[in-house]
């Protein structure tokens, strides 16, 4: 029997035993005709942040389970027309388990997974799998990275940092009982309409994703 994926849940290991076995289990995702992972990709993917958190023996790099499962994922999802930016995010605003799910444990099973996912996100009605996969995740995924763009748009606008929300000792509107915001005196004057949908739409997609990250958080 071919090995998979979980007979490696405790392993931990070098460089070269890490592409060892990536290259083994790949095609299994991806088909015998997949593109050998190499030390150049990995580093890069590394650079990006994609195969996440390792630990050091001495001078050598020590990986784990789970940034076997990291790269594995990044080439599934890539080998599907994700772009390198777009799995960072997702991986950014998912848990591990959340990651690995992406990864299922037959060739069938991924190719159908990706095949609704692809429908999914054309508008294209797709039946009900038969089988737990990853289409939740992704819809939310592309869903918050949308949001993002978005977010750092209306963010430029108010001449906002876009990392993080920016406060000012201002003038206090209480919107809801619950929300309140703080203007500054000398904007409050030369407040314009788009100003205000600008405000409202910057809100309106904070809130959003924190929305978003919490349900997937459950």
């Amino acid at each position: 029997m071919a090995p998979q994926l979980r007979d490696f849940d405790q392993w931990s290991g070098g460089t070269e035993e890490l592409l060892h076995i990536a290259n083994m289990l790949v095609p299994n995702f991806l088909g015998e005709k997949c593109e050998i992972i190499n030390i150049r990709l990995l580093r890069d993917y590394q650079s990006r942040g994609l195969i996440g958190e390792t630990q050091r023996d001495g001078r050598e790099v020590v990986y784990s389970y789970k940034n076997l499962v990291r790269l594995l994922a990044a080439r599934l999802l890539l080998s599907d027309g994700w772009s390198l930016t777009k799995i960072g995010n997702f991986f950014e605003l998912s848990s591990s388990q959340e990651i690995e799910d992406v990864i299922p444990l037959k060739q069938n099973a991924a190719l159908s997974a990706l095949s609704s996912i692809k429908q999914a996100m054309a508008g294209v009605p797709s039946p009900p799998p038969s089988m737990p996969g990853p289409q939740g995740y992704f819809k939310k995924a592309a869903r918050i990275s949308s949001m993002e763009l978005e977010l750092k748009s209306a963010m430029t606008k108010l001449g906002l940092p876009q990392d993080q929300p920016a406060t000012e000792d201002l003038t206090l509107m209480v919107i809801a009982p619950w929300c309140q915001v703080l203007l500054t005196k000398n904007k409050l004057n030369q407040l314009t309409l788009q100003d205000a949908e600008d405000i409202g739409r910057s809100v309106t997609l904070n809130l959003a994703r924190l929305i978003a990250n919490k349900g997937m958080a459950k």
